[in-house]
């Protein structure tokens, strides 16, 4: 699952994705937020992240909503940044 989030994350808009489906309402606006910052500076990003040693380092299975944490190495050098020429 997490890979799936990472995955929707890659994608160039929130709209059209599942990431509402992966990530918490925080992280969804945050993810958001970076891509309107981009657009206004005229900027995408091609590739996807690479994602190696996910692991769960926290579990909460007693909460009223059960929890859990995961940690991963993302490697972001596979993005590539490209200047659109329009900016806002």
């Amino acid at each position: 699952m997490f890979a799936s989030m990472w995955a929707e994350r890659s994608k160039a808009d929130t709209k059209g994705t599942a990431l509402e489906k992966y990530a918490t309402t925080e992280a969804l606006g945050k993810m958001r937020l970076d891509l309107a910052r981009m657009r206004e500076a005229g900027t995408v990003v091609c590739g996807a992240p690479r994602q190696t040693g996910t692991a769960v380092t926290a579990l909460d299975l007693t909460a009223d909503i059960p929890t859990s944490t995961l940690s991963s190495c993302v490697d972001m050098t596979t993005y590539e940044r490209y200047d659109t020429g329009r900016r806002r």
